[in-house]
């Protein structure tokens, strides 16, 4: 019997020897501890070691910090993710999700659920589960980036949603729990078009709004609303159109179709869509072209109509507003509808007047006149007709900072917006025209590649715009200087053509003390409403001072062209130190240093321009607009009773 045991005893250790892998020794782990067994691998202090052999003797290497963040890998069965630590990354353990925050749409027979975040870096979501039936049954799906459809429901029934993240850790234990009630059967549909707008004026101006016309035409239905808008040859519209159910809720996935035509039989007005294709347009109202595209979860169809023709193929005026179809407009017509049953709806149809600028472009513009002062010499100006882009002999296009040395800072307002080159273009035309678009992003991650930082204080920036300025390449001092800007349509826009001190990036010469000239800022959320101002360090030496002016305009300032100016003099025999800031020569504010008794005057060194468009703060509330544009046609700069000069 004893021998049996001993028998039995030996042959259980050999099988453990054969059978168990040893487990890795984690004692001491540092590197070049020894260690067992070759493979395995430790993190200690955020860095992965792993156990090699070195010579006869296994030890523990050097250790690596992780490569990228949100990499993950697994030591000692455990899983971990890289996250940021300080100024630099570190292995940190992964735990399993938190409660998703996500979003959920519904049509009549589908449920959208949109993520909304990748959850928290240390439990990072990687896939979704999701169930209808109270979690009885799920479905697991990778597809993060994109809503998730869920279809073949019935209608009008109530669906109990829950929705778990999942990651290398496991499924989150905390669910989101949402009751939802899928939509009645479409029965009709309205369209509203709301880009471009047509309900206040824009770069798209409108002549004429809510004109009831009776058509008798399937296309089109019974209490029709007609616009005309305008917009420059050669432009790019985007044409939104929403689509709501009988109860007012989006109509989500379904096909809205676009009538293109030229509208009249002597308009020789050619357009293609978004994708280059020209679209082959009709006399009347029976032809044209047919566009399409589906209603996204807010119920919006995007379309893209560029108008290709010249300013040499239309005439030199714009129409008369009392006669919207003058002479000298290529005219066009946009219309849209959905499925069959055009008698239900009502739709928007928006007459498209493309026009030539009158003036537009130095080779047109007068040299202009300042009651009181001898206009001289053009010193310097910018048509913005060489090529795509500003001359980055005398322009940089800006990113978010706030660096004296980066066109004086940036970003420092609780604006919403990233800045990125790439929204700042030119139209490479003989006129000359400049662009600063700025849109407004669906999630942060679509910005451009070529964004900024957000530095608005909530960390919230669903803008992109652009700003760019002439520090380090171009200065001017006094003189009389003079844009001709169209400011953009919409709440929380605010636009700028302004000026600081070149002095700003020298030691205790920083803001306020290198002085600010705000030429023009514009004020989205009040559109009859231009101001200007000057900045400079108070009397105390303690902070910033400022005198500012306005003028309130009820035909508005956004989409509609202006003349911003600014006269600028030093004192000598003829002048004190004076500045007077005007829109098309109508003075909103004018400063004497003498009588305004200001001991601490920066404006007697060279400055350098800056045009923007910010949102937030100054701009008011943003208003559901998805792009805005601001138009600079030129920036011209004059002696004035002798003075003003150029610098590099």
């Amino acid at each position: 019997m004893r021998a049996r045991l001993l028998v039995l005893s030996i042959f259980t250790t050999l099988l453990a020897t054969i059978c168990i892998a040893p487990q890795p020794s984690f004692a001491g782990v540092s590197s070049g501890a020894t260690c067992s067994p070759i493979g395995s691998k430790a993190i200690v202090s955020g860095k992965l070691f792993t156990c090699t052999k070195s010579g006869t003797k296994a030890k523990w290497n050097s250790g690596t910090i992780c490569p990228t963040l949100s990499a993950e890998t697994t030591a000692a069965n455990k899983y971990y993710v890289c996250v940021r630590s300080g100024s630099s990354r570190a292995w940190t353990p992964e735990t399993s999700p938190s409660r998703p925050n996500v979003d959920i749409a519904q049509s009549e027979t589908e449920i959208y659920i949109s993520l909304k975040s990748a959850g928290a870096p240390t439990a990072p979501i990687k896939r979704l589960q999701y169930s209808i039936n109270n979690g009885s049954s799920w479905t697991t799906t990778s597809q993060l980036s994109q809503p998730i459809k869920i279809s073949g429901l019935s209608t009008f029934t109530n669906y109990n949603v829950k929705v778990r993240g999942i990651n290398a850790a496991g499924a989150g234990t905390s669910i989101s729990t949402q009751s939802v009630k899928t939509r009645k059967a479409l029965s009709h549909a309205t369209l509203r078009i709301i880009t471009p707008d047509v309900s206040a004026a824009s770069a798209f101006e409108s002549v004429s709004n809510e004109l009831e016309w009776s058509v008798s035409h399937d296309w089109y239905s019974v209490g029709l609303r007609s616009f005309h808008v305008q917009a420059l040859v050669g432009s790019t519209i985007s044409v939104v159109i929403v689509a709501t159910d009988q109860d007012g809720f989006p109509i989500i996935g379904k096909e809205v179709k676009l009538r293109v035509n030229k509208r009249y039989s002597n308009s020789t007005a050619s357009f293609k869509d978004g994708n280059n294709i020209p679209i082959g347009l009709g006399d009347n109202n029976g032809d044209g072209a047919i566009l399409a595209a589906t209603t996204d979860l807010t119920g919006r169809a995007t379309f893209t109509i560029v108008n290709t023709n010249l300013a040499s193929q239309v005439g030199g005026l714009p129409p008369s507003p009392t006669d919207p179809r003058g002479s000298g407009v290529l005219y066009g017509q946009i219309a849209p509808a959905m499925f069959s049953q055009e008698s239900q709806q009502t739709i928007d149809i928006v007459e498209l007047g493309f026009y030539k600028t009158v003036q537009l472009g130095m080779a047109h513009a007068p040299t202009p006149t300042v009651a009181g002062h001898d206009v001289g010499n053009l010193l310097w100006s910018d048509d913005f007709t060489q090529g795509n882009n500003p001359l980055d002999t005398i322009w940089t296009e800006r990113q978010c900072d706030q660096s004296a040395s980066n066109g004086g800072g940036t970003c420092f307002n609780n604006e919403q917006q990233y800045f990125a080159p790439s929204a700042i273009t030119q139209d490479g035309s003989a006129a000359g025209l400049l662009t600063i678009k700025t849109t407004h992003l669906a999630r942060a991650a679509d910005r451009p590649s070529d964004a900024g930082s957000c530095m608005a204080w909530s960390g919230n920036c669903p803008f992109v715009s652009g700003r760019m300025d002439t520090q380090g390449q171009l200065y001017v001092k006094y003189g009389y200087l003079e844009a001709r800007i169209m400011t953009p349509v919409g709440g929380a826009n605010w636009p700028a053509f302004w000026m600081l001190g070149k002095n700003i990036t020298q030691p205790g010469s920083g803001w306020p003390t290198s002085g600010e000239i705000d030429i023009m800022e514009g004020k989205g959320g009040s559109p009859n409403l231009t101001t200007g101002a000057i900045h400079l360090m108070n009397r105390e030496g303690t902070g910033d001072q400022y005198s500012a002016g306005s003028i309130e305009d009820s035909t508005g300032y956004p989409g509609v062209w202006h003349t911003y100016s600014l006269t600028w003099l030093g004192a000598d025999a003829r002048n004190h130190d004076f500045i007077e800031l005007a829109v098309d020569g109508r003075a909103l504010l004018t400063v004497d240093r003498t009588t305004a008794g200001l001991p601490n005057w920066p404006f007697n060194q060279p400055f350098f321009i800056i045009l923007n468009n910010a949102v937030g703060d100054f701009g008011g509330s943003y208003n559901n607009w998805n792009e805005a544009k601001m138009y600079v046609d030129y920036i011209r700069y004059y002696q004035l009773d002798g003075q003003g000069a150029v610098s590099h």
